[in-house]
């Protein structure tokens, strides 16, 4: 959940993957860092290119999950799921809470390997007012990626603060939001039981 307040103060943000020292078991994958960020690329290239390929469930305010096609979300939807399969196994997950006021995006990423293990987590955010755009009105984007392989996660991860062209922002005089453990999920099975999923 994100609290937006006001403009003047900080947001409350779920980006820290809590708990992550350890994931899962041993991976099957080359344990080096560029080895799960081509791994990771070549994901998000296959979600790319197979945009039917995701299982979607809304869960609405009153904690009932909505199985949604054509992206048709209920009017009182809370939090997305989005499962990327590929040969009925998952290969990543999308979790992303809604905006009713549309003035922030967070998206919370598990990717998989062929065994079920997290190798890879990412968060992104995207909100207004960071009072370091070069638009008093622009948008602000970050991006943290985490690498997980033999049960410990590795260093280094990823950090990226651009604005909406791309362009590098100033960490230092940026309004940042107010950094809150998320519970990261060892294993596909894992995600799918603490939330309550089905893949059909």
């Amino acid at each position: 959940m994100l609290v937006w307040l006001l403009p003047s103060v900080l947001w409350v943000w779920f980006c820290l993957p809590g708990g992550a020292a350890q994931v899962g078991a041993p991976a099957p994958l080359p344990v080096s860092v560029p080895a799960l960020q081509q791994q990771k690329r070549a994901l998000d290239a296959y979600a790319r290119a197979h945009p039917t390929g995701f299982v979607t469930y809304a869960r609405m305010g009153n904690g009932r999950l909505v199985r949604v096609k054509n992206n048709d979300l209920p009017d009182d939807t809370q939090t997305v799921y989005r499962m990327l399969l590929n040969q009925h196994r998952v290969v990543l997950v999308h979790e992303a809470p809604t905006s009713e006021s549309g003035d922030w995006h967070l998206t919370h990423t598990h990717y998989f390997t062929p065994h079920g293990q997290t190798f890879a987590y990412e968060c992104r955010t995207a909100f207004f007012n960071s009072l370091c755009t070069p638009d008093p009105e622009g948008v602000a984007h970050e991006t943290r990626v985490h690498y997980y392989a033999a049960g410990r996660r590795l260093r280094p991860g990823e950090y990226r603060l651009t604005d909406s062209e791309g362009r590098s922002l100033p960490k230092a005089r940026c309004q940042l939001p107010v950094e809150r453990p998320y519970q990261l999920s060892k294993t596909v099975a894992e995600f799918i039981h603490k939330n309550k999923l089905a893949l059909h």
